[in-house]
């Protein structure tokens, strides 16, 4: 939910802005592209788990936090 509220604040600007420089032109590009990063951050997450033994269960924990975090704020992965 918070997300989604950032991003609305983000793109929702009226009236002239002084930069046009980082902002997207609509919410929904700019959710597109956060969500596409997380499931790419979990996807190569746990093929480095897997890949390396040591690391496996703090990788893994941090991609099930990502996985969760997602889960909560709307995101569907």
């Amino acid at each position: 939910m918070f997300v989604c509220l950032q991003v609305t604040t983000l793109v929702a600007q009226k009236g002239p802005t002084r930069s046009k420089k980082g902002q997207s032109p609509k919410a929904h590009v700019l959710s597109a592209a956060v969500q596409m990063a997380t499931e790419h951050f979990i996807m190569k997450g746990e093929e480095i788990a897997n890949e390396n033994h040591e690391i496996r269960n703090d990788m893994l924990a941090a991609v099930d936090d990502v996985r969760v975090t997602g889960m909560y704020d709307g995101l569907i992965i």
